[in-house]
């Protein structure tokens, strides 16, 4: 997940208290299989936290913070990996949150595809939203305005500019298609003759 390694702490009810914590468990920003550190996950059952996709201030990184900081948006949110196939699903959004869930609930009661049975882990999603809670929790509301001004789709107060809306992209993707295409990409550059400093 790039670059987060903040992400909203829960309380013994699961409901986010506003303060954004890191944790060894929770850092996916270095590629490593889900289920390595799910036991450690804060709360015991699994994955079922919301991390800040856009990067805080380094002046407000902290074991614990309230504060949202300056906010970049990253250019990717998420990828999803499978070592086994190849195959990868990236997520980009300019929501501020990413809730990252594991199936935490699901206990081999649901069958899907030919007849397969979701046990406890057997599925994860990645959900791009504002932070929960946040109305209740945070200083000041949810980027880009005021929450007591949020309007949301559908509403009889449609009048307002401000109507709640986020943009996520999906994109399905294999690593052979990738390498496939950074060959391409490495064989169409030619030397332009002038260099410039990075």
């Amino acid at each position: 997940m790039r670059n987060h390694v903040a992400f909203l702490e829960l309380d013994d009810g699961q409901v986010p208290t506003g303060n954004f914590i890191m944790e060894p468990s929770m850092d996916f920003r270095t590629c490593k299989p889900i289920g390595d550190d799910i036991a450690a996950a804060p709360g015991g059952m699994g994955y079922d936290h919301c991390y800040a996709t856009h990067e805080l201030s380094t002046s407000n990184i902290d074991t614990r913070y309230k504060h949202w900081g300056d906010m970049v948006v990253n250019s990717n949110t998420a990828d999803l990996r499978c070592s086994k196939t190849g195959r990868i699903l990236r997520v980009w959004s300019d929501a501020p949150g990413l809730q990252l869930y594991t199936g935490n609930y699901l206990d081999g009661s649901a069958v899907g595809k030919g007849g397969c049975r979701y046990a406890k882990h057997g599925g994860v999603c990645l959900e791009t939203q504002g932070y929960p809670n946040a109305i209740n929790t945070q200083p000041s509301p949810s980027p880009p305005f005021p929450t007591s001004e949020v309007i949301f789709s559908g509403s009889s107060s449609s009048t307002s500019p401000n109507v709640y809306t986020h943009t996520m992209c999906y994109a399905f993707t294999t690593e052979k298609a990738e390498k496939e295409m950074e060959t391409a990409t490495a064989t169409e550059r030619k030397p332009s003759g002038t260099a410039c400093g990075v």
